[in-house]
């Protein structure tokens, strides 16, 4: 008896899980019958590097980065529908004027340049923040007393992932915040000069990395690391890819000749 109860215990579940498996077919139908495909492709991004930066041959990988807002727009011409957003990149270049930057889905580089930097060397991103220093005409509210919620929107920092390098100022401090170009100098909050004298900026800020000589190689990645709006920025749209080069012999012949390909996946939801 106790092996036919523990038979119609068994049928009766699968019954259930085919019910309930019947009964979410039509959600999944409607859900694939309002996904939108835009055939968006894939981008290279440019690659910065010690051999090709503005002083070559230093041992310094030196790149400056401007964050922007821009507008998103994605339109299928079969189905007609036209979809924008309003997100957040990194731009390559010192101060670019991004100003009503509108940029087509479908052909999206995604993301900031790839950096490349040798074991020893050092890496310096210099990150204009040109996001709206006003909303739309009207003064940023301040927001500084808020917790554990959206925050600071306008205001930026830099951050990575990864690497093996100390967390401080002027390297990869979070706390380091760099408010827009055109911002007023008074709102950046005084610091005591003899412990962390730059962690604020207006306009734009110098990070710089120290890769110690033994760090290993790798794919690494930044991403704006503001408390209050990381989510908005990096989220958005804003980041970009580190390599560490791995060293002569650190690899086996055959996987240090293979040709490199660097993929990154963002999702912005429109």
């Amino acid at each position: 008896s106790f092996l036919w109860f523990s038979l119609l215990a068994a049928v009766s579940y699968f019954s259930m899980a085919l019910l309930s498996l019947l009964a979410l077919l039509p959600l999944a139908q409607a859900a694939q019958n309002v996904f939108i495909p835009f055939n968006a492709k894939a981008q290279e991004q440019p690659v910065i590097s010690d051999a090709n930066d503005a002083n070559p041959g230093d041992h310094v990988t030196e790149v400056d980065i401007t964050l922007c807002e821009v507008l998103l727009v994605a339109h299928d011409s079969e189905l007609d529908v036209k979809a924008s957003q309003y997100s957040r990149s990194y731009l390559l270049g010192a101060d670019v004027a991004c100003s009503n930057v509108i940029m087509d889905a479908s052909t999206l580089s995604v993301g900031g340049p790839t950096i490349k930097v040798k074991p020893g060397d050092q890496m310096r991103i210099t990150l204009f923040n040109n996001l709206p220093a006003s909303n739309r005409g009207f003064e940023w509210a301040n927001t500084q007393s808020l917790n554990n919620t959206y925050h600071d929107v306008h205001i930026t920092g830099l951050h990575t992932h990864g690497l093996h390098i100390s967390g401080e100022a002027p390297g990869d401090s979070i706390f380091t915040s760099v408010y827009p170009k055109g911002s007023d100098p008074s709102l950046c909050p005084e610091y005591d000069e003899g412990t962390d004298p730059k962690s604020c900026s207006v306009g734009s800020h110098t990070f710089n990395y120290r890769i110690p000589a033994v760090h290993m190689g790798g794919t690494f990645w930044y991403h704006p690391h503001p408390p209050g709006s990381t989510a908005l920025q990096a989220g958005g749209g804003a980041a970009g890819m580190i390599i560490v080069e791995d060293m002569p012999g650190d690899l086996p012949t055959v996987v240090a000749e293979m040709e490199e390909h660097v993929m990154s996946m963002i999702s912005v939801t429109f």
